[in-house]
């Protein structure tokens, strides 16, 4: 390969991954309602430990871009004020605004808050769900398949197999019922055809990965263990991520964390 097609291959991936990423922006005020310039907010990865630190502009506010989907915790440190100190989650392709207060107190003392309450996108109109590592491992499925759990929500609809099977990745779609409870499922959103979905994995285009037809079925099933989370946008397509006119799902892998863990099952 050329060198200027191996610059192109990495400016593609480079801009692919950033469809995964998500960003939050954060303001922060005191008592008054007054905005603290030179506020320090430091940014934790719970899962790596990775700190991230900036300080507010003269208006309080700070923006961290670029996140991996991940829990975080939200550190904000000023002299003279309580430490705020708060955890959020951080979903592919998010945007999140927060407006965080800090009360006059002891340099020593400290606010914290355990869990935070589901951040408000009312910078983007797109309709969404998401579906979490939490309610993957919690939610009873005969199949492993990620598409037999998509299927509940509002919009989506699809035939389930008869039976459960084993390992095939067969396609079903509306009209042709199959008989195998593991394979992939060709879910019809919002009338759209099974067609009209598109498939992203941690970023990169997987629509056409193993059949030329934009359908879920037919193509790559991903383990449930190795799935961090999955965001399903149904309406009002984010520009990063908008491509077919039924659903544009997002599919973010687990990745390595500062903890040994693992799971196991097996199907009687």
């Amino acid at each position: 390969m050329s060198f200027c097609g191996r610059l192109f291959l990495l400016f593609t991936l480079a801009y692919t991954m950033l469809a995964q990423t998500g960003l939050l922006e954060l303001t922060v005020t005191d008592a008054a309602g007054a905005a603290m310039p030179g506020v320090r907010v430091r940014l934790m990865n719970q899962r790596t430990s990775v700190q991230r630190e900036l300080a507010a502009n003269s208006e309080g506010f700070v923006a961290f871009q670029n996140l991996v989907p991940s829990g975080y915790k939200v550190t904000i440190e000023f002299a003279g004020f309580e430490a705020n100190i708060s955890t959020m989650d951080v979903a592919p392709g998010a945007q999140v605004r927060l407006t965080k207060m800090l009360n006059a107190g002891r340099v020593n003392s400290s606010v914290m808050v355990s869990e935070s309450a589901a951040a408000l996108q009312v910078n983007q109109a797109t309709v969404s769900s998401t579906i979490g590592a939490k309610e993957i491992n919690s939610i009873p499925t005969a199949s492993r398949n990620y598409t037999h759990l998509i299927v509940a929500e509002a919009g989506v609809a699809a035939p389930l197999p008869d039976r459960t099977g084993k390992g095939m990745n067969i396609a079903t779609s509306p009209g042709n019922q199959g008989d195998d409870a593991s394979q992939s499922l060709n879910p019809s959103v919002n009338g759209a055809r099974p067609t009209n979905n598109a498939l992203m994995i941690n970023g990169i285009d997987a629509t056409n990965m193993m059949n030329g037809n934009g359908s879920l079925g037919n193509n790559v099933n991903i383990p449930l263990d190795s799935i961090e989370v999955v965001e399903m946008q149904t309406a009002l397509y984010s520009a990063r991520t908008g491509r077919n006119g039924g659903a544009n799902l997002q599919i973010s892998t687990k990745m390595g964390a500062n903890a040994f863990h693992g799971s196991a099952s097996h199907y009687f």
